[in-house]
């Protein structure tokens, strides 16, 4: 409720400043933003200072594949073809999506937990329980196909990597029961990160790697070659016998196989890079999360 006498936002205690949505006028006491005030302002952006690319959310408004978001609740998700149509059926609830009009990657339906839960309309308190880890894809969630694992790890980890400009990685492993996760989530620095080898126990197998690039890598846009990085991309491939996926700070999702790598490097092995246009890369999608 607005109060225009005093030109502030009624939410509960206390008034709030319409010149900062976020927090209200006394930031320290409140850490985490008020659900009924961005509500009642008309602009769901505000949370994240109206520049949802730049700015992220990190307790919790991470993008997730509804489908898997959902169904891992114990909720229901399903598609009409003809009208192009997501039903989700939630703790009572039921909520439509039109994916003309929606996010769509790679097949799958994208939308950020805040929103995710508004739309299920959850109290206040179900919104910043939601803030953990119940929706938000996690490592050793399961996943149908090799490359949802690869999307889920890309959209909960590219917008964080941009925002503190480092690398993160991990390891795409297929379970005995034909599912497949993201494991071994590690962090690196600007320029670099380290991915661990396969743990190869019993019950999964190491398939494929993934990674970010930080926003100010030189060579952010595309996977690295040899001479210039020892420890580069394709070298990590190469090492481990895998194919690897990268997400670049542009929100581009691409895949570099391995097999054909290792063909064509012979021929041509001083790449300081490994161009889109390289027969061993290929562009699986844009407009990820960054």
């Amino acid at each position: 409720m607005y109060d225009a006498e005093n030109k502030r936002f009624l939410a509960k205690d206390p008034y709030w400043n319409p010149g900062n949505m976020i927090y209200g006028d006394n930031p320290g006491a409140h850490p985490l933003p008020d659900l009924d005030a961005i509500l009642q302002s008309g602009n769901s952006y505000t949370y994240c200072l109206n520049d949802p690319v730049n700015n992220v959310d990190p307790l919790g408004t991470v993008a997730v594949m509804v489908a898997y978001a959902i169904k891992k609740q114990g909720g229901t998700v399903t598609y009409n073809s003809t009208q192009r149509k997501v039903t989700v059926k939630y703790n009572g609830k039921t909520v439509y999506y039109y994916l003309d009009s929606e996010k769509v990657i790679l097949g799958k339906l994208i939308v950020d937990s805040f929103r995710l839960a508004r739309d299920l309309e959850l109290t206040k308190l179900e919104t910043e329980n939601l803030r953990g880890d119940r929706f938000i894809h996690q490592a050793t969630d399961e996943f149908d196909t090799e490359i949802d694992a690869v999307l889920a790890f890309a959209i909960r980890y590219n917008p964080l990597s941009v925002q503190q400009n480092i690398e993160w990685g991990a390891n795409i492993y297929k379970k005995a029961n034909g599912k497949y996760i993201f494991d071994d989530v590690v962090p690196g620095d600007s320029k670099s990160v380290t991915i661990p080898g396969f743990t190869n126990i019993s019950g999964k197998t190491g398939v494929a790697d993934v990674h970010t690039h930080g926003r100010t890598a030189d060579y952010k846009e595309y996977f690295s070659g040899f001479p210039l990085y020892d420890n580069g991309d394709a070298k990590d491939n190469e090492r481990k016998r895998c194919d690897g996926y990268l997400v670049t700070p542009n929100g581009v999702l691409k895949k570099l196989t391995y097999a054909k790598f290792i063909e064509l490097n012979s021929a041509s092995p001083d790449r300081l890079h490994i161009y889109d246009t390289d027969p061993e890369v290929t562009v699986l999608a844009t407009g990820l999360p960054h």
